[in-house]
Parts: structure tokens; C-alpha cells; sequence
């Protein structure tokens, strides 16, 4: 039994995500997965700890290794990581939604919703 969990828990990579507030949880993944992949299983398996942080959506979320932004389709292989290794990563709550950043990180604002005041000189 002991020698089936530990091919197991080799055949992962156990990566501890630290959040900015010091909390972290470990989660296990295979090498094959993508940052994408990690981001969507945190969001459905959300520690209880990490109660007050709240997210909507995994777009909300992004990955730090080695301190550079991981792209959403890079896979832990394309990390060299392997199997079996303990790693740990940054997950860093975005303020804005990737829709608003497109947008130059500001909301689209109507014309309606626009100031109509002017200055003068």
C-alpha cells in the first residue's frame, strides 16, 4: 500500500502556491499540466484557509515563478520541472479582469457616463 502511494505522489509535482497575505497551500500536478490548467483546479478546490481572499474567476488569477508571470499555456515541463519535486510559486489575485486590461486597464465609459466639465485658464 505504502509503495503505491509513493509512486503516486512521484508521479507529481507537489507545488506549494503562496498567496501575497503569506498564506499557502500545496497542491499536486503532472508535468503535462499548463498554468491554465493550475489556475481553474484552484479556483474549484479553493483552500477554507484562504477564506479572505476572494476570487471569481480563474482569469482573475496568475502564476509567479522564479519572478516572471507564467503564460496561461506554458506547462510545468516547459519549467524544466519534473515529477516528484517540491516547487514553489507565487498566485497573485489580479485587480482587473483581462477584459478591462484590454482596454488599456480602464473601464469603457459611455459618453453619458463622461464629465462634462472643462477647465479654464
Amino acid at each position: 500500500q505504502k509503495e503505491v502511494e509513493s509512486i503516486i505522489i512521484m508521479s507529481k509535482i507537489t507545488l506549494r502556491l503562496l498567496l501575497v497575505s503569506g498564506d499557502s497551500h500545496d497542491f499536486k500536478f503532472d508535468v503535462s499540466e499548463t498554468a491554465d490548467d493550475i489556475v481553474k483546479h484552484v479556483i474549484t478546490h479553493w483552500p477554507s484557509d484562504w477564506e479572505e481572499v476572494i476570487v471569481g474567476r480563474s482569469q482573475f488569477l496568475r502564476l509567479i515563478y522564479q519572478g516572471k508571470i507564467i503564460s496561461r499555456s506554458t506547462k510545468l515541463s516547459d519549467l524544466s520541472l519534473e515529477n516528484g519535486k517540491y516547487v514553489a510559486m507565487h498566485l497573485v489575485v489580479r485587480e482587473h479582469s483581462p477584459e478591462e486590461h484590454q482596454n488599456g486597464g480602464h473601464r469603457s465609459v459611455s459618453k453619458t457616463q463622461r464629465s462634462r466639465c472643462c477647465t479654464i485658464f
